[in-house]
């Protein structure tokens, strides 16, 4: 399958951004007078921060993310505080991490009172929209939006949102994904030992991520109000691995070279954990067949992002700020596994995609690697958009980086995985400590950047260990 045949835009089908922020040379950062940006966030659900073409994966193509990339910057030590959904999709609205929002697990609701930073561009005059996952709890709870037409996935959201009834009207069901998410115990066998990487019952039309990018095009031809922020969140790459025709076809699994960090046997480390899907049935073709599915998913996405950017340039809108990111990662073959549990909260996880463009002035086409966290896309958001910052806030705004090169706004990144683990994540080194002795582990990412060389207990490196120990506590 060709990639252009498929729908896909291509790196000269938009503009680019030109909206003005003054800097000078201590950093501090003065707002000309002018109008505010729209802000676009794009968020993907469980993607591999390196599985995209501009972060050097030499076989996913995503041409309008690479297009994007070029004028953006490129965070690549971007990390999530905690690879789970919900508790990540609140530390993103609210620029706290999970222990300090009270969201850990992927029912739980952001308790009342919370500020948010949607909220705080709504009352600073901004028309916000949200589109596709969100994966609120309730669905529909008033976290900023003016706007909703959302497409989810896990638990009651399926049942409440716009996708599905608009699939449900249509006498349609999103089969593979209902046995994923909803009754695994109807699932037939092929949907156990492909791994749910299995092409979609759908049509391209019908699936979920042109459904979401239909919405998000049709937001952008339509409203009439600036400036705007647009929140578009996409169910895909999350399991099942289950893109439509002809996308299924894209990627040929035998020439897909293996992820860092791949090997099988999965350890047996690793192993003793329970998993969402049986590993130790998990074979190299097997593999093959989850990554190029997991690809085209991805490369899917891409194309309805390419969409988006076009239909910004139609609409003459080039005072833009565009933000890509994910929520979480996928262990998308490091250690041999897939999804993201059943073992250590290890990079593939912890890692997220950050792209930031729009900001005229900025570095563009460059990669970054001080440390950053989803907690600071609040406040950087914010101060784009030159609105009130959030009380308790522990993100750091990032337009600096943007704007200069050397510059780090901490030593440490920190995250949370399951209800007593925490992870504090250096440029070097990792370490995870858990009441449960057999998941803590040390790491030095220098050496071992795949994490399996567990150094927790070497007496050699107990000093390097508890220096990270300390960084927990602040």
């Amino acid at each position: 399958m060709d990639y252009e045949q498929s729908g896909g835009v291509t790196a000269g089908a938009w503009k680019g951004f030109e909206y003005e922020y003054e800097h000078d040379y201590e950093h501090e950062y003065e707002r000309e007078v002018m109008a505010a940006p729209n802000i676009i966030l794009i968020m993907a659900d469980e993607l591999r921060w390196d599985c995209l073409g501009y972060a050097g994966n030499p076989d996913v193509r995503t041409p309008n993310l690479d297009a994007l990339a070029a004028h953006a910057v490129n965070f690549t030590q971007a990390i999530c505080q905690q690879p789970l959904c919900v508790p990540s999709r609140m530390t993103v609205l609210t620029g706290r991490h999970p222990r300090e929002h009270g969201v850990r697990d992927n029912q739980t609701p952001l308790p009342d009172g919370v500020p948010t930073f949607p909220r705080l561009l709504r009352e600073a005059g901004y028309h916000t929209a949200a589109i596709g996952k969100m994966h609120f709890v309730p669905p529909r709870a008033d976290h900023g939006f003016d706007l909703m037409r959302i497409a989810e996935q896990d638990g009651d959201g399926r049942y409440e949102d716009d996708y599905h009834a608009w699939l449900a009207a249509q006498g349609k069901e999103d089969r593979i994904d209902y046995w994923d998410q909803v009754e695994r115990a109807a699932a037939p066998k092929t949907y156990w030992l492909s791994f749910g990487a299995m092409r979609s019952n759908l049509p391209e039309s019908l699936h979920s991520s042109t459904w979401i990018g239909d919405q998000a095009v049709r937001f952008l031809s339509d409203t009439a109000r600036e400036p705007f922020f647009l929140s578009v969140g996409f169910i895909k790459p999350h399991h099942p691995f289950d893109p439509p025709a002809p996308w299924d076809r894209l990627y040929e699994p035998r020439a897909l070279r293996l992820p860092p960090g791949f090997v099988l046997p999965v350890p047996e480390d690793d192993a003793r954990h329970e998993a969402f899907f049986d590993m130790r049935q998990m074979t190299e073709p097997r593999f093959r067949r989850v990554l190029a599915h997991y690809y085209a998913t991805i490369s899917h996405i891409d194309a309805q992002i390419g969409r988006i950017l076009a239909t910004l340039t139609a609409r003459g809108l080039t005072n833009n700020v565009m933000v890509f990111t994910a929520d979480h990662g996928d262990y998308m073959g490091q250690h041999g596994m897939i999804l993201k549990s059943g073992a250590r909260p290890y990079d593939a996880l912890l890692r997220v995609p950050l792209l930031i463009a729009g900001l005229s002035g900025q570095r563009r086409g460059v990669a970054d690697p001080a440390l950053a966290e989803l907690t600071d896309l609040a406040p950087t958001i914010l101060d784009i958009a030159g609105a009130p910052p959030l009380t308790e806030c522990s993100g750091r705004g990032l337009v600096p980086q943007l704007f200069s090169e050397g510059i780090s706004l901490r030593a440490a990144a920190h995250a949370e995985h399951g209800r007593d683990m925490r992870i504090v994540r250096t440029a070097t080194h990792k370490l995870i400590e858990s009441a449960d002795p057999a998941m803590r582990a040390f790491y030095d990412l220098a050496a071992d950047p795949y994490e399996f060389d567990n150094r927790y207990d070497d007496a050699t490196r107990v000093d390097d260990r508890d220096a990270l120990r300390r960084l927990l506590h602040t």
